[in-house]
């Protein structure tokens, strides 16, 4: 799961839990929508995707059994919901909280890293 979706099932029931009544998810129509842990799969998987180039959503839109131009649709539908959500979601880390990471990372193997407070997918994060 943690691998497949860049996050853990934890991480994932609670964002599914802030966003599942958002009003991307909800319509009149007599269409029945799909699922909101649908979407959120499909957006995770997208966004965590080494590349967002069309081959890309294309293998995702086979892999769920939706159009390509659906996988883009989710994604961005789960963007809006989460949007709102922004202070629930991210929390930034206080100023005692990175000097414990930059301690921590000066004192493992990642020393080389000095005044970094994470790494994070080949990203430095100063």
């Amino acid at each position: 799961f943690r691998y497949f979706f860049c996050m853990n099932p934890d991480s994932f029931l609670y964002i599914l839990s802030k966003i599942r009544d958002y009003i991307v998810f909800k319509n009149n129509s007599r269409y029945k929508q799909a699922n909101p842990m649908l979407y959120l799969f499909i957006a995770l998987r997208h966004l965590g995707s080494e590349a967002s180039i069309k081959a890309t959503v294309i293998s995702f839109s086979q892999l769920f059994g939706i159009g390509y131009r659906t996988v883009i649709l989710y994604t961005n539908w789960i963007c809006i919901a989460s949007q709102s959500l922004f202070n629930d979601i991210v929390k930034w880390p206080s100023v005692q909280e990175k000097d414990n990471m930059r301690f921590y990372i000066q004192k493992s193997r990642f020393g080389v890293f000095l005044g970094c407070i994470g790494i994070l997918d080949r990203i430095l994060i100063p």
